[in-house]
């Protein structure tokens, strides 16, 4: 497997992640204006009793639905991509460390200068063992 493919397979469990994270945010937003004051079906008017307003939480409940089915295909995908990440990053030959910075890297999502926080190494050893990685892998696959 070449080393570009490797890493779009590898990139693809945060490209999920970061779906169902919006999806959830619009689903979130939608419910929440449609529980509003003054998004249900009457409103009182000081000339009228009650006056006829269009029921937007209804087709926003409906729409926040939709959104939720999509996040939960979406999901489901994530799945898929984390495990066959997390089996090619457990079945190859490389030492911890490097198993480690594809963790923090793919697995978790986080940024070059949190991985190398994390495990207390240079941004640039970070990078350095991740390309070793990278390599080791693709010999494999």
């Amino acid at each position: 497997m070449e080393i570009q493919e490797l890493k779009r397979l590898l990139q693809s469990v945060n490209i999920k992640q970061s779906q169902i994270n919006e999806l959830a945010a619009r689903r979130d937003e939608l419910l929440a204006s449609a529980a509003a004051p003054g998004c249900g079906c009457y409103e009182i008017n000081a000339n009228r009793r009650s006056g006829y307003r269009s029921d937007r939480t209804g087709g926003a409940v409906v729409k926040a639905g939709e959104l939720e089915e999509q996040a939960q295909a979406a999901y489901m995908e994530y799945l898929e991509a984390y495990k066959k990440a997390r089996s090619l990053i457990d079945k190859a030959d490389i030492s911890p460390l490097c198993r480690l910075v594809l963790h923090y890297r793919y697995l978790i999502g986080e940024n070059w200068e949190k991985v190398a926080a994390v495990l207390k190494i240079t941004r640039s050893h970070a990078m350095r063992i991740h390309k070793k990685a990278l390599e080791s892998l693709a010999a494999v696959s």
